[in-house]
Formats: C-alpha cells, structure tokens, sequence
C-alpha cells in the first residue's frame, strides 16, 4: 500500500521516472486507549545515482609509475583533478580502505598511491604443513546474519577449488560477495577463458530480495558442498559453478535491524534495497542506478553460464489476518502459497522456441529430484490442497492454476519476461529458472525444508548440465606452418553455445 501511495505521489507531482524515495521502514506500537490511530511520513527523494553508478569521466586518471615498496607493488595513480578541489579524496580513500584495499594520498605529489597485497606462499600440499582444517557444512535451520554470511564466504576460500572474492558493494557501502568452484588443476592458476569453454557453468543468484531468507543458506551449502564431498567433486569434473550468496546486502542491514521485534513477520519492507526500490530491470541499463546491480550482469560476461539459478521466496502463510478478506493488489494472487516449492522456467509454453527442448529436460530433472524428497512432497500436496479449496476454486481469474502431485512449473510472467537472462541472452545462457519456496520469513524445520528445496534443485540442474556433451580444442595444422586452434561446442547443444 505505502509502495502505491509513493508512486501516486511521484505522477500527481510530476516527478521524473527515476526518482524513488528512501526506504520504508514500518514501526508499529500500540497508542495509550481512545486515541485516535495516525501515521507520519518522511518521504526523502532520490533523483540521480551515486558516482560508482555513473559512467567515468574520459580523462579522469592515469598511472604515473609502477614500484615495489616492502615486497609489495605498488601503483602511483595521478589525480584527474587537484584533490583540494574535489574534496572528495579522504571519502574516496575510506570507502576503498573498508573494503579491504590499501589506498592512500602521496603528500609528496598530491596523487594516490594505491599497494596491492603481498602474495601469499602457495599452499603446502600433502608433505608440508596441514592446510587450515575444512569448515563445517553451513547450517540449513539458522537465518545467518549477514555478518557471520561473510565470514563463512572466506572460510569456504580456504576449501580446494573453491575461491571467494567482492564482487561489488551495495548503495550504502557493503560488500557482495561471489564464489567460484572450478576444478583445478596441477598448477596454481586458473584460466577462467578455458574453463568456461571446456565446461558449462551453472550461476546461481541468492536473496535479491532480503526477507526471502533461505536462499542464502541454500548457497553457502552448496558451494561447500562442491568443494568437501565426492558429489560435489566429482560435479566439477563436468560443470563449473559461480554463487552470489547475499546480493542485497542493503536489504539485509534492513532486514536485521527490524527482525528483533517482529520475528514472524514477512517484513516485506526489507525485501527491496536501501533505497526501497525493485531494481530488477536494472541488470539490463548501463549504467545502472544502484551499484547492487552490476554484480550479476558481471559475473554473467565473465562465465557466460548455461544456466542461471535465481532463487526466491513467498510468503509462508496467509497475507495478512486469516479470512479477513484482505489481499494486497499488486500482490493479491500471493494471498496464501500456491505451493511450497515451485519453478519458473521460460519457453517451457512456447513450443516454436528453439529453447523449449532444453526448457522441458530441466523441468523434469528438477521434478525427478524434488519429488524423492518426501518431506517436501508431503508439505507440497498440503499446500497446494489449501490454495486451490480457498483461493483457485473461488477466483481462478485471479489465482492462476498450480501443478498436480509433482513440482509446479510455470511459465515466465509477460512483465518480467523481459528482466530474464535466459530471455535477453539466448542462446548464450539457455535458461534462467527461478525457484519460489515459502520462506517469508522463517525458521527452524520449515527453514532448512526451504533451503533444502533450494539446493536440491540447484543440484538437478548441475547434474542435467554435467550429462551435455562437453565441448573440445581441436588442433589442425595450417598450410606453410603454423597450427590452428578451434573451439567445437558439443554436439548436442551445438546451435545453441558457441565461443570462438
């Protein structure tokens, strides 16, 4: 109600298409007996993005000279402009300090000097010191804060074949994190570009929306999962894996800071980013207006993934007091959970689409593996029963069919079709699959059900991905000396995949 009051708001006054207001953060505490019920807003417009959404100045800096300084190396950048004049250098200094780059001002010259890290000594293998003991599996039955997020993401760097760097920060400063599980081999370095050719890759994207909570586990336990059992090592022989665990990390903050007073809540004030707004069209702009949003489009160009995981949540329970008639508009066919898991999968209801073949196999993988959990099964069957007693059978117009005794599959929405990798990069990424659990907002046993759900269809689609034939570098010698090497997809996505 209070996004639609803003919106009225914005057209009545005529505001430009790319204001939004500041977050909403609801507090609600009884009044003292016969007063009158009366609500105050602040409404805080913001009309232009921040400078690490804008696009760069063409002659902003260079580098003046590159040194070693203490074993380190050390690059002396030259101001775009006279650092008193801008004013903005100790903020810029402090913003790349807190994110754990060591940034400094040269008094000498006025520049910066930027000093990378030391390298690390290679990790001693079998006939040297112990590596660091395996973290333990992350757990599926505990919201994790997101504090205890990031450090569980750099304990997890310390498994085999599994690295962890920051792949972005949000509007207000955070760090988002990606994790990468490649196989790798005798050497100490991976080449991404070969990679990437040689096996497809699976991108899975948590918690865009904050208050859809299990995600997040659901991903910290794969990655672990990939990097410290056999499955999972045995998985990356075929396929390689990218993870944002936590990529709204501004919705989090706001998440964690109402939580503690109403724990049973959906807290759908959380669910957007610092600035209460839905960024999901804004993967496709350039730039974009929140920094949050550049993280998956980046981490898009640099896998070009097959696949794309983008895991949600719905409500647990009903929208608001049971059968009090109330549903909320731009929400209304969420009232009760259709299902307690579900897919959307696009061209799955477009048979003239060259990726409706592929659209079908993954459903039915994903369906295969949710139905052998009969913990799920069973919530499933009762929570589809309810919808289609209480919701579907009274108005089908507005509460659209569920699925039978297996998983509910349904198509992508005309409205947000247009928002999806799968859509906007075919045939590069052949699909992009969102899972809905009922995870607004829980814990305990329903929790580590939903993030079970989850990770059981993240690994469906690893295994269907680990069953294509992989592609291979052919090598053919070319008249008056020289060799040619050429990229081959495999054969049975061939017209599909291609890197060259």
């Amino acid at each position: 109600m209070l996004l639609d009051h803003f919106r009225v708001f914005a057209e009545k006054h005529g505001l430009p298409a790319e204001s939004q207001f500041g977050r909403i953060l609801p507090r609600v505490s009884a009044a003292a007996a016969g007063e009158r019920p009366e609500a105050r807003f602040r409404a805080r417009p913001f009309t232009q993005a921040p400078a690490s959404c804008s696009v760069a100045p063409a002659a902003a800096a260079r580098i003046a000279s590159i040194g070693m300084q203490a074993g380190r190396l050390g690059f002396e950048i030259e101001a775009g402009e006279p650092l008193a004049a801008n004013g903005m250098a100790e903020e810029l200094c402090r913003r790349a300090r807190s994110r754990g780059l060591d940034l400094g001002i040269d008094a000498r010259t006025g520049g910066f000097i930027f000093r990378a890290a030391r390298p690390r000594p290679p990790a001693i293998g079998r006939h040297g010191t112990a590596r660091k003991a395996a973290p333990p599996a992350p757990p599926l039955d505990r919201l994790l804060p997101m504090r205890e997020v990031g450090r569980r993401v750099r304990r997890l760097a310390d498994l085999p074949h599994l690295s962890a760097w920051q792949a972005g920060a949000s509007w207000q400063g955070r760090g988002i994190w990606a994790l990468e599980a490649v196989l790798a081999g005798g050497g100490g370095l991976v080449s991404l570009a070969r990679a990437r050719l040689l096996k497809p890759t699976l991108l899975m994207n948590a918690r865009h929306h904050a208050n859809e909570v299990s995600s997040t586990s659901a991903a910290l336990r794969l990655a672990w999962e990939l990097a410290a059992t056999p499955w999972g090592r045995e998985a990356l022989k075929r396929v390689n894996v990218a993870i944002v665990p936590l990529e709204n990390a501004d919705g989090v903050a706001t998440l964690e800071e109402l939580l503690p007073g109403c724990a049973d809540h959906k807290l759908h004030a959380a669910r957007y980013n610092a600035l209460g707004v839905e960024w999901y069209g804004d993967y496709f702009l350039e730039p974009p207006r929140f920094p949050e949003a550049r993280v998956k489009p980046l981490l898009w160009r640099r896998w070009l993934p097959l696949l794309i995981l983008d895991a949600h949540g719905v409500p647990s329970h009903e929208w608001d007091q049971p059968f009090s008639g109330y549903a909320p508009g731009r929400f209304r066919q969420f009232w009760i959970p259709r299902a307690f898991v579900y897919a959307i999968v696009p061209f799955i209801e477009e048979p003239s689409h060259a990726g409706h073949g592929p659209a079908r196999q993954i459903s039915r993988a994903m369906d295969r593996a949710i139905s052998a959990d009969r913990d799920i099964q069973k919530l499933d069957r009762e929570l589809k029963d309810r919808y289609v007693r209480y919701a579907r059978a009274w108005e089908p117009e507005v509460f659209p069919p569920t699925g039978g005794r297996g998983l509910t599959v349904l198509p992508s929405e005309k409205r947000l079709a247009g928002l999806n990798f799968g859509v906007q990069r075919f045939p590069v990424t052949v699909s992009e699959i969102v899972t809905e659990v009922t995870d607004e907002v829980v814990s305990g046993r329903l929790l580590e059900l939903c993030a079970r759900a989850h990770l059981t269809a993240a690994k469906a689609l690893l295994e269907w991905l680990g069953r294509q034939a992989g592609g291979k570098l052919a090598r053919r010698q070319i008249p008056h000396g020289g060799i040619c090497l050429e990229w081959k997809a495999g054969k049975k996505y061939s017209g599909l995949r291609t890197e060259g």
